[in-house]
């Protein structure tokens, strides 16, 4: 495929799409996964975008070869490969192709959160929460079965804000702002439940994490409305 990948970063536009539309035609017609993992292969050597937007538009049932390599490649020890794989799912979520509801019947969002539960690198751990933040609302009956460990995640770094000396200033604010597009989320999506959550967690409201992270967040936000007219349950309902 070395010819290939010449064509596809080269500078002539018509040679590019040329190349696009070749790989397009070979994943009609290969259903096995030695293309994909070519190109991923290809992608985590160069980060090479015009890669990224080739699997972006990947066809079933190549997403379920994709969905793979990422999972692995989240569950590898190397950092680099970690984040290039984390920047690749976060640009997928954000393209939304047919197929990314389908992540719900995949390990791959499982592995996700437990990253964000376990993860101390905060590259990675801030990467994997942006494209959480970017999932919650695509897929949010399928997210509902996950709640608690989402929350768990927000209170874990939620935590970290108490400890600064574990961060440098310029990655604590990158986290702060991380967290708080999550508070935004969660509390728009799941009222009930999370300030249910909150309530239990928090209940000693003199600690260092409600006072300095939770509380000033919670300042911000007016009553939702589905605080009134919703439940726990209806929050979480396939209907959504």
């Amino acid at each position: 495929m070395t010819d290939f990948f010449e064509r596809l970063e080269s500078n002539d536009k018509e040679t590019v799409e040329n190349a696009k539309q070749s790989l397009r035609e070979q994943f009609i017609k290969v259903n096995e996964p030695w293309l994909l993992n070519g190109l991923y292969e290809y992608y985590l050597n160069t980060n090479s975008q015009r890669a990224m937007e080739i699997l972006v538009n990947i066809k079933e049932p190549h997403h379920i070869y994709l969905f793979d390599r990422l999972s692995d490649s989240m569950k590898g020890p190397k950092l680099e490969i970690k984040v290039q794989a984390l920047t690749l799912f976060g640009y997928v979520a954000r393209r939304q192709p047919t197929w990314l509801y389908k992540l719900q019947e995949h390990g791959l969002l499982r592995e996700l959160l437990k990253s964000l539960k376990n993860e101390i690198e905060l590259l990675p751990l801030i990467s994997a929460l942006l494209v959480l933040i970017v999932l919650l609302p695509m897929i949010p009956s399928a997210m509902g079965n996950y709640l608690r460990d989402i929350f768990e995640i927000f209170s874990r770094l939620a935590s970290w804000n108490c400890n600064p000396g574990k961060i440098v200033e310029d990655q604590l604010i990158h986290m702060q702002v991380a967290l708080y597009a999550l508070f935004l989320r969660l509390y728009g999506m799941y009222p009930c439940n999370f300030l249910g959550y909150l309530k239990i967690q928090y209940k000693d409201k003199n600690t260092p994490v409600f006072v300095h992270t939770i509380k000033p967040m919670l300042d911000t936000v007016r009553m939702h409305p589905s605080l009134v007219t919703s439940t726990e349950d209806t929050e979480v309902t396939t209907e959504r």
